[in-house]
């Protein structure tokens, strides 16, 4: 779900020339296996941006009950197009894609309205969960096809940063067990969340992507960890 604030005396990203996007929002993800603290620390980043005099728009992926792709991904969580080796990544990734493609115009609304544009999931989260369902030796080429359909073929924008929230994965599994009821299930774990050795295989392929690219990292610690660190990531951005 959208969720926009606006401060007075909006703060205007600079960038270079080069990035032909002058005028729109620096693009924030937030990543993470599933119970990383992804929906605890979106807030606290938008709160402490906004204090620091940012305009802050918010997504979350997937959108359910919002598109129709969205309303998809929830009948694949809740088993009903099949599990995790009957349901192919190649099939899971266009549902994913197809509903940042739905996204698209708003996007690219909030994008031009605001300074920063926050996103629970992105990009990445696809990335992650496609390839932690293939052999090591075929997870790039699944993830350059990946990138082609959305950054290519769909012409999503790509973020300025990602963030990746490490949390072990027995201790994601408690935070899983703790939720409340969610809209797209009335499961405690939807598909993904049940099969803890997915959800390692998944921390193991955003941990490496943190390694080999540009992602700001930050282990659980609960404190504010992340928020800080996304601050100083997003400050970087505008002096780059």
């Amino acid at each position: 779900m959208a969720g926009t604030s606006r401060n007075t005396g909006r703060r205007q990203p600079s960038r270079s020339p080069a990035s032909g996007r002058e005028a729109e929002a620096i693009l924030v993800a937030i990543e993470g296996i599933d119970g990383s603290g992804k929906t605890l620390q979106m807030p606290r980043l938008k709160a402490k941006a906004l204090r620091e005099g940012f305009t802050v728009a918010t997504l979350t992926f997937p959108r359910y009950e919002q598109t129709l792709f969205g309303d998809t991904i929830s009948d694949y969580l809740n088993g009903r197009l099949g599990d995790l080796d009957t349901v192919s990544p190649q099939f899971a990734a266009l549902l994913y894609a197809g509903d940042r493609l739905e996204s698209s115009q708003e996007i690219r609304r909030l994008a031009a309205s605001h300074d920063l544009l926050l996103f629970d999931r992105y990009v990445g989260s696809n990335l992650a969960h496609q390839a932690a369902r293939v052999p090591v030796g075929e997870r790039a080429e699944l993830q350059n096809w990946i990138c082609r359909v959305e950054y290519e073929i769909y012409g999503l924008p790509r973020p300025d940063l990602n963030i990746f929230l490490d949390m072990p994965v027995d201790r994601a599994a408690q935070f899983i067990g703790q939720r409340g009821q969610r809209r797209y299930t009335d499961k405690t774990a939807d598909l993904h969340e049940s099969n803890l050795d997915y959800l390692a295989a998944c921390r193991e392929v955003y941990t490496l992507a943190a390694t080999l690219y540009t992602i700001l990292a930050g282990s659980y610690s609960g404190s504010n960890q992340a928020m800080e660190v996304g601050i100083c990531g997003v400050n970087r951005c505008i002096q780059d």
